[in-house]
């Protein structure tokens, strides 16, 4: 199961950080009881910001949906590829979109995804799971831009 948990405050004596911090160790409970796996998605907070707070929780059913354009958005292209790394341990299933300062996101290998350095570190760590398209392009034509960024990543 993957989802947006929300942004996870810097500070952990923060009352929302506590909130998510129960809230996810309970999913992560549940999964564990379920034989499921919960993935909440890369999103504002920093790769050893993501990781530091799943080291907390501790779940073995605790992993990561790890989406590139987010943390571009909210970040840099290093911190993409550094956040594979960083991450490694946690991957179990991975977005595939891209991020245009000017126009936000847009079709793979349109924007500013590293993608070559991406694909690579994913490589690196043993990753061999989906790139799942996730289109939020708004083009009037989705399948269409579903389709090139399909054939973007196929050269992969």
């Amino acid at each position: 199961v993957t989802t947006h948990v929300g942004e996870i405050p810097d500070e952990e004596e923060a009352p929302a950080y506590q909130t998510l911090l129960r809230s996810v160790g309970a999913i992560a409970a549940h999964a564990e009881k379920v034989g499921a796996v919960f993935a909440p998605e890369t999103g504002q907070e920093t790769p050893e910001a993501l990781k530091k707070f799943l080291e907390t929780i501790g779940s073995p059913n605790l992993k990561v949906n790890f989406d590139p354009c987010n943390l571009l958005r909210w970040g840099s292209q290093e911190g993409t590829i550094r956040g594979v790394h960083t991450l490694k341990d946690y991957i179990v299933h991975t977005h595939a979109k891209d991020w245009n300062p000017q126009t936000e996101r847009t079709t793979c290998g349109e924007g500013d995804v590293p993608w070559d350095g991406y694909i690579a570190s994913l490589k690196e760590i043993g990753y061999t799971g989906v790139l799942a398209i996730e289109d939020e392009t708004g083009n009037d034509d989705m399948i269409g831009s579903i389709r090139e960024s399909y054939d973007f990543l196929a050269n992969y």
